[in-house]
């Protein structure tokens, strides 16, 4: 009875102490999350989940943005889409003027918005890449990024949040030869 005695007092205790603290941990700011999810093309020769991709597939990305309840700080950020390389560069989209954006490779992840607001859902409309022998062949990391604006997007302290999905790029599949 002496033992279960403590551990009623030590309870106790615990939850009287904690109880402030649970206001406090409920109020703070809902941050935006983003997502990406991945498909493509051609259908014919796809798994059921995208993460194998091969030369001539070509990757289509969909990204959102979700800022229910978020604080107006948050609702201004740098967005960068693409993916890591095995090569340890970045493959990014970028926006060229009014043309669709464009995959462009670099050593560091380039924007493809910077310090655009955010709606409750902002979609953005599918970003394409069709891979060719010029892709190194190995594991990519496909990721939507939101970052505060005019911040490194290399800095793990600025990101607002992050969604990262990852796929294996492989070689064509050889063309079936016909012999008579």
């Amino acid at each position: 009875m002496e033992v279960f005695m403590k551990k009623l007092v030590l309870f106790s205790l615990v939850a009287f102490l904690w109880a402030p603290l649970a206001g406090i941990a409920t109020s703070f700011p809902v941050k935006p999350s983003v997502s990406i999810a991945l498909g493509y093309e051609p259908l014919l020769f796809s798994p059921p989940k995208p993460s194998y991709f091969r030369i001539g597939y070509q990757l289509i990305a969909w990204v959102s943005a979700d800022t229910t309840g978020s604080p107006d700080i948050f609702k201004t950020a740098d967005v960068y889409v693409g993916t890591a390389l095995p090569n340890g560069q970045f493959a990014s989209w970028v926006q060229n003027g009014t043309e669709p954006p464009v995959w462009r490779v670099d050593a560091v992840p380039l924007p493809l918005m910077k310090s655009i607001l955010l709606d409750t859902t902002s979609l953005l409309s599918p970003l394409q890449h069709t891979f060719s022998d010029g892709d190194p062949l190995g594991f990519y990391i496909a990721y939507a990024l939101l970052v505060l604006p005019g911040t490194d997007p290399l800095d793990s302290l600025n990101w607002i949040d992050v969604s990262t999905v990852p796929f294996k790029l492989a070689p064509a599949l050889a063309t079936p030869r016909i012999t008579r």
